[in-house]
């Protein structure tokens, strides 16, 4: 169900490290541009664009480990 997806997402997110977590939000769950997404973390594109890259790479290691995430 989708409760239960955002609940193992929302969990997920919370396991990164804050920079990669909030690059992820700002991109792909608040629909922010990349370079609106660089404005508000503070940090040029390209870092921006790595964190992001980095958080997904890191989501899909932690939701492939999770039992319910099936």
């Amino acid at each position: 169900p989708p409760a239960a997806l955002d609940e193992q997402l929302t969990a997920a997110l919370g396991r990164l490290p804050a920079e990669l977590g909030q690059a992820v939000r700002l991109r792909y769950l608040d629909g922010y541009t990349q370079r609106e997404a660089a404005r508000i973390a503070g940090c040029p594109r390209g870092t921006l664009s790595r964190r992001a890259s980095d958080g997904i790479q890191a989501l899909r290691g932690l939701l492939a480990d999770d039992p319910e995430f099936d």
